[in-house]
Formats: structure tokens, C-alpha cells, sequence
């Protein structure tokens, strides 16, 4: 059975039909997406956004772990591994003039731990934006602990 010059191309326009759709559709989806943008994280009541919530409520655990610390420094054992603490916890709250009072006190306690180094290295070139004055840590951190690849990577 031979078909006709209309009945052939009924069947291949119908081929056509489904991919016309779905450019249409997604043509659609992306202009409603940007004439009614949709909040990007859940908010609460008063509008505030579920990870700034987080965020804070992480920054207030994180000071009350630096009270306790610093409040029990005087009566520890290792006040070394104490400040080390202390100063990660400053870094991470990106405070870098008190992370890097407190790796310098570890330091004057042992000077041959790689952790205070590198923690002063990273303030120095992630906080500060100085690499001259980071690269003498990193490299201390490295020459005494050289099994640590994400030092050297900062090198």
C-alpha cells in the first residue's frame, strides 16, 4: 500500500508534534519562573530565610563552645590543644584577629605543631587576602607535618 503525498506527511508532522510541546512547555515554565520568581529557601513567619536561622543559630553554639573553652582554659590540662580549638572556632567565624592571638599563644607553647601554622597561614591568605605574609606558615605547617596534602595544596 502506497501513501499518499498528505497521508505521508501527516505521519512525519506528527513526529514533529511532541518535540514542539515540550519547547513550548519549557518556553513557558522558564517565563513564569522569572515573572514569579519562587523563594529559593523555606522563610518562617517573619520572613527570615530557614538558612540565615541555621546560620545564627550555629554562631550562637559556636560562642558559647568559645565561653566554655576560654572560661576553662586556666584549669586544662593541654592549654595547647585548647587554644588550637579556640582559634578554629574564631577562624570559622571569620574573626581573624583573635584566631590568630590564639594560635600564636599555642605556638609559645610548642612551637612544632603544624595545626596553629596553618591556621595562621589560611587567616592570613583566605581572611586577609595576603599571601606573602601566609606562605611562611604554610610552609611551616608543611615541613612539619608533609603528609597533609590539603597544606600543600595551599602552597
Amino acid at each position: 500500500m502506497q501513501l499518499t503525498y498528505h497521508q505521508m506527511k501527516a505521519k512525519t508532522s506528527r513526529l514533529k508534534l511532541p518535540y514542539c510541546w515540550a519547547s513550548l512547555l519549557s518556553i513557558v515554565v522558564w517565563w513564569i519562573f522569572f515573572k514569579f520568581p519562587f523563594p529559593l529557601h523555606k522563610t518562617n513567619a517573619s520572613g527570615l530565610a530557614e538558612f540565615q536561622q541555621t546560620k545564627e543559630k550555629n554562631t550562637e553554639r559556636i560562642l558559647k563552645t568559645l565561653k566554655e573553652l576560654k572560661d576553662n582554659l586556666k584549669n586544662s590540662s593541654n592549654p595547647t590543644t585548647q587554644l588550637i580549638r579556640i582559634g578554629l572556632l574564631y577562624f570559622h567565624l571569620e574573626e581573624a584577629d583573635s584566631a590568630a592571638e590564639a594560635f600564636k599563644k599555642s605556638l609559645k607553647h610548642d612551637a612544632n605543631l603544624a595545626i596553629p601554622h596553618a591556621g595562621l597561614g589560611r587567616i592570613q591568605l583566605e581572611l586577609k587576602n595576603n599571601p606573602r605574609k601566609a606562605l611562611p606558615h604554610i610552609r611551616s605547617a608543611v615541613a612539619i607535618d608533609s603528609a597533609n596534602v590539603e597544606w600543600q595544596t595551599l602552597l
